[in-house]
Parts: C-alpha cells; sequence; structure tokens
C-alpha cells in the first residue's frame, strides 16, 4: 500500500528552507508480549492535526528534561543497576 500525501504535506514540502530541527533528549517505549497466536506490540496513532508524522502508528515516547534525572543519575546513568527487581 502506497501513502499519498495531502496538499497541505506536499505545501509544506515545497516551501522547506532548509533549515533542520536542532535534536534534544528523547525516550522511546518498545512494549511487547508473546501470545499464542505471536508476538503483539503497543502503539499509539498521532493526531491527524500533528505538524509531524500526523496520522502515523508509532511507538509511545517522549521528551526527556534535566528535571527527570535525580542529581546522581546525571552524572552516571547506570539502568541497569537502577532497574533490577528487588
Amino acid at each position: 500500500m502506497r501513502a499519498s500525501l495531502s496538499p497541505k504535506q506536499i505545501a509544506r514540502i515545497e516551501g522547506w528552507d532548509g533549515t533542520v530541527a536542532s535534536p534534544w533528549n528523547a525516550a522511546t517505549v518498545v512494549i511487547l508480549r508473546d501470545r499464542r497466536a505471536g508476538r503483539e506490540t503497543f502503539l499509539i496513532r498521532r493526531r491527524a492535526t500533528m505538524a509531524f508524522a500526523a496520522g502515523m502508528y508509532v511507538f509511545p515516547g517522549g521528551g526527556v528534561q534535566e528535571s527527570d534525572f535525580e542529581p546522581a543519575q546525571r552524572r552516571d546513568c547506570c539502568w541497569p543497576a537502577r532497574t533490577r527487581h528487588r
């Protein structure tokens, strides 16, 4: 199946001035589960009104801010040690 672009999307592409967005810290969550019929994954559909990837199915995620970390984690991020089950 081939997706077609809306007139609004075409206008945005044709009017692009070459400016590239600055990168920022972000996180994505991939949720999988095994079922008898096969593996399932959780996706969300972006709103049709969004400027980027409108209407697309994506893994949930979002931006990461400095305030999301405790002070000790900002220096040395060690996920395995912090996420072990106790």
